[in-house]
């Protein structure tokens, strides 16, 4: 009985991995729908070349494999949902009164389901996932040591432009295994799905850019958390109130990384502020700036070409700046990664996937980590 168990694995296993390799996709079977008169015509198609299930695999956090799991046969099920929706205006008006970045799948289809005037075999079984799936992460492993409660939301990164008359374009927010074969040149991308003008379903590969630029919502399935507390605008640093005029000029002189956060090719290694000033005010900082791409063979490698913090040299009166290093993932929402009670927001997909904290004094020197890494910073 054992051998035979072991055989079934074995063979389970060897499926998966000749899918991987087929330029056939299962998901893109769908029940049959009404014709649509929505077109995709202004935006970039690229074709998904394998079976999406193979971007769930994630061998170094099993755990999250589950989640991965969950969250693209949500997303297959949103899009079945979504292609009956009576009116996506719904859903805009959803995102647009929400006071964050995603909302709640789950209570939306509840709070939605009255727009139907009879229980669809779409909504069944997308409400039947929601209320049976498991989002709770336990993780032990050298990447991360943590407990979440995720939850699956709804985040359109796009929706300042989105013009909700167009087709949808649905997604996972599941980021490309680039190191299979064939699949480089697809880093950071995610796998989606839109109906064309002949409403036929197509299975595509998008990037950022792509996602930034069309005007066709793009509806990214996403697993969420609440780890959002109170941040504190108090003066956290019992400092005089002493002006310093001086721009400080701060650069990167050092970093590495220890870890990857997940099956890409290469990290993006990023980095997120929030400013300190003199009399203990606090403002958050805006967008993300890349340090480098770093390839998984280097993690562990120490980089010693230098790379300017830039907004603090634009910045008065600073005290110190909450500096964060993370994994940049442009499909995730944000998370709050925590100094001092202060929070400071980074795009990624699991709270955890942060390299560096440090708080940088502008008096000092130099400033030094060595979390999950290493990172140093100086005075230029």
């Amino acid at each position: 009985m054992k051998t035979l168990k072991i055989y079934f694995v074995a063979l389970s296993l060897l499926l998966l991995t000749i899918a991987c390799s087929k330029e056939e996709n299962a998901l893109n079977q769908d029940p049959e729908k009404e014709n649509s008169s929505f077109s995709v015509n202004d935006f970039p198609k690229t074709p998904n070349p394998i079976d999406a299930k193979c971007y769930t695999i994630y061998e170094e956090d099993p755990n999250f494999e589950k989640i991965n799991e969950q969250i693209l046969e949500i997303a297959i099920a949103t899009r079945n949902y979504f292609k009956e929706f009576p009116d996506m205006k719904i859903v805009e008006s959803e995102a647009k009164s929400n006071d964050k970045e995603a909302f709640n799948l789950q209570s939306f289809v509840l709070k939605s389901s009255s727009s139907f005037t009879d229980q669809t075999a779409a909504y069944n079984q997308l409400n039947n996932l929601l209320v049976n799936s498991d989002f709770t992460y336990q993780s032990n492993s050298t990447l991360r040591n943590e407990t979440y409660n995720f939850f699956p939301a709804v985040y359109i990164p796009n929706l300042a432009i989105a013009d909700f008359n167009k087709e949808p374009i649905i997604c996972a927010a599941i980021e490309v295994n680039s190191s299979l074969p064939e699949m480089e040149e697809y880093e950071g991308y995610i796998v989606g799905w839109y109906y064309d003008e002949n409403n036929n379903l197509n299975e595509i590969l998008i990037n950022e850019q792509e996602a930034m630029n069309t005007t066709h919502p793009v509806i990214i399935i996403v697993p969420d958390t609440e780890n959002d507390k109170n941040s504190s605008q108090e003066d956290i640093h019992k400092i005089n109130n002493k002006s310093t005029k001086t721009i400080v000029n701060k650069t990167i002189d050092e970093y590495k990384i220890n870890y990857r956060y997940d099956s890409s090719n290469r990290s993006e290694y990023s980095y997120s502020v929030a400013y300190v000033f003199n009399n203990g005010g606090i403002q958050h900082g805006g967008y993300r700036e890349e340090i480098a791409e770093i390839h998984k063979d280097d993690i562990g490698v120490l980089f010693t070409n230098d790379y300017a913090i830039w907004q603090i040299s634009q910045m008065n009166d600073l005290y110190s700046v909450y500096f964060v290093t993370f994994e940049y993932d442009w499909f995730a929402t944000k998370k709050n990664v925590y100094m001092d009670n202060v929070g400071v927001g980074c795009r990624m997909t699991n709270p955890g996937d942060y390299y560096q904290r440090l708080s940088i004094i502008m008096t000092d020197q130099t400033t030094i980590s060595s979390e999950k890494g290493y990172i140093k910073v100086k005075t230029q």
